[in-house]
């Protein structure tokens, strides 16, 4: 048996494989896939300059770098509820974006460990606990109340801990 004929099983013919897809034909049809969802949620997007918009705040520019750079997008299908976790995620990553300019403008930094610090207090350690994201809110952008509330609660639990502390 020769190597052609062992491999034949698996696509490799006489001449090109044109049955095996090649990464691009991952990346395009995830990009499709992509793109269809977010518009189906109530997304725009500008081919021409490879944006995606989402209630007015741009979710990823530019998207195909974005998928391509990461998600598997380019190394095999996706299936839907990864292309939901995405979409998903570049709706987190922009109202967690959002909270930290909002705490920034309020006079907060991030230290070198990535504390949220705020006054002298830490109010947080970790991305996880600056905004508390439900289901239901990973599915939409946060309002701006809904930002200045997280931020609010965030300094009022660090001044209760910190007046708990002295009452020991």
């Amino acid at each position: 048996m020769t190597a052609q004929e062992n491999l034949s099983g698996f696509g490799a013919s006489g001449g090109a494989s044109e049955s095996v897809p090649q990464p691009q034909d991952f990346f395009e049809q995830n990009l499709g896939k992509f793109i269809n969802y977010a518009l189906s949620k109530g997304a725009t997007y500008n081919e021409e300059e490879d944006i995606l918009v989402f209630k007015g705040e741009v979710l990823a520019k530019p998207v195909k770098i974005y998928l391509r750079e990461e998600t598997y997008a380019s190394l095999r299908p996706l299936s839907d509820i990864e292309i939901i976790r995405e979409f998903r995620y570049l709706i987190s990553r922009r109202n967690l974006e959002r909270f930290r300019n909002y705490a920034a403008s309020q006079g907060a930094y991030f230290d070198a460990r990535g504390y949220l610090i705020y006054q002298g207090k830490v109010l947080s350690k970790a991305d996880s606990e600056y905004i508390a994201q439900t289901e239901e809110e990973e599915q939409r952008l946060l309002t701006d109340e809904e930002i200045q509330a997280a931020f609010n609660n965030l300094v009022s639990y660090a001044e209760e801990s910190e007046e708990g502390e002295g009452d020991e």
